[in-house]
């Protein structure tokens, strides 16, 4: 049994049965009901019925006292009627209770998971983060992914779009690259206009406010448009972006670039330069 109310129930429930096939197989406890009501009442009991034909099984009914035979019937019946509910809550066990599973935060900066805690314009039940799988073969290694020179201003709402898009649609994103450095951007800015239009120092990602994510599916990274999946849940990426104030670069005519967002917001760099001029909106 799972708890002493249960039992109790049970037992009630048995002795209802009882009851109940006690009233309508044996005429003396029909009689004692009946006086008992009249007493309730406040009415004279009323006068006992008119003899009965003789029968063999009503005289045994009203034999005193009850015969074993009919007494062990009686006993089944209840037995077998009561079975059925107290199998059930024998066999019956309440739902364990499951602990959430506790948040993913490997790989995460402690200045993000700090900033994480505090409040969000957007309610993120849950924070998720780790790092993503290795890049695409031929891809630079020299990509920095520390979440601690991301600007904070911009970090919370990064870490709050990742939140939702999780959340929402089930997406697992992962930061591809966050702060770049000058001479990381002019490697870029060499490979031509179809990568980037920003020259060094005028990348919003050199001043920590400008992030390339992609998405983890079934063990891989995944970031190629040309994926019918990956297309459509950048542009759901993009959507919640527009929405927590970041620019997406999926919007831009001149260089669309799905995987990226930026924050235009008034913000102090990550790690000041000597001198930084205007910041591009390109990538």
């Amino acid at each position: 049994m799972s708890s002493p109310v249960v039992l109790a129930a049970v037992l009630l429930y048995f002795a209802f049965v009882s009851l109940v096939l006690g009233l309508i197989m044996l005429p003396s406890w029909q009689d004692r009901a009946a006086d008992l009501l009249a007493r309730v009442r406040r009415r004279p009991p009323p006068p006992p019925a008119a003899p009965r034909p003789p029968n063999v099984l009503q005289a045994a009914l009203d034999a005193e006292p009850l015969s074993p035979r009919l007494g062990l019937l009686a006993l089944l019946t209840a037995a077998v009627v009561a079975a059925g509910p107290i199998t059930t809550l024998m066999l019956h066990e309440p739902p364990a209770e499951t602990a959430p599973a506790p948040a993913a935060t490997a790989g995460v900066a402690p200045a993000a998971l700090a900033d994480a805690a505090a409040p969000r314009a957007v309610p993120t039940p849950t924070l998720w983060m780790r790092e993503p799988l290795p890049p695409p073969a031929g891809t630079s290694t020299d990509i920095d992914r520390d979440w601690a020179r991301l600007q904070p201003q911009f970090r919370h709402r990064l870490l709050t779009l990742l939140d939702i898009a999780r959340e929402r649609h089930g997406y697992e994103v992962v930061l591809l690259e966050g702060y770049r450095s000058p001479a990381r951007q002019a490697q870029l800015a060499a490979l031509g206009p179809a990568t980037t239009l920003a020259t060094p120092e005028r990348s919003r990602h050199q001043a920590g406010l400008a992030a390339d994510l992609a998405f983890v599916r079934e063990g891989r990274l995944l970031l190629s448009e040309r994926d019918p999946w990956t297309l459509q849940a950048y542009r759901h990426l993009g959507e919640i972006a527009t929405t927590l104030g970041l620019q997406w670069g999926g919007e831009w005519s001149s260089l669309r670039d799905l995987g990226h967002v930026e924050w235009r917001g008034p913000a102090r760099p990550a790690e000041p330069p000597a001198a930084v001029p205007v910041l591009a909106s390109a990538r």
